[in-house]
């Protein structure tokens, strides 16, 4: 979201630009993903800041993008626990 201001107004704008195909698939995956331990515990923890359940979907599609960054970035090969990769 993108804080808009005017005066002593103030309201979020969700911004409108990138590929919306490729923001709907990593929205299904993340949406997919609560079938997983971690995605389900990250959930949970969410829930219990008062997130709302679409704001929490977001927050895990934006998760999976930051680990396939991740891999092509470093180009090594997706590993679900690094800290047991040596």
């Amino acid at each position: 979201p993108v804080l808009k201001q005017s005066g002593k107004s103030s309201w979020l704008k969700r911004p409108k630009k990138g590929d919306k195909r490729l923001k709907r698939i990593f929205y299904q995956s993340a949406f997919a993903s609560m079938r997983c331990p971690e995605s389900a515990a990250f959930y949970a923890r969410k829930r219990k800041e008062g997130k709302r359940h679409h704001q929490i979907i977001i927050a895990l599609a934006r998760r999976r993008v930051n680990v396939l960054w991740a891999i092509l970035h470093n180009r090594t090969p997706y590993a679900a626990n690094p800290l047991l990769v040596s």
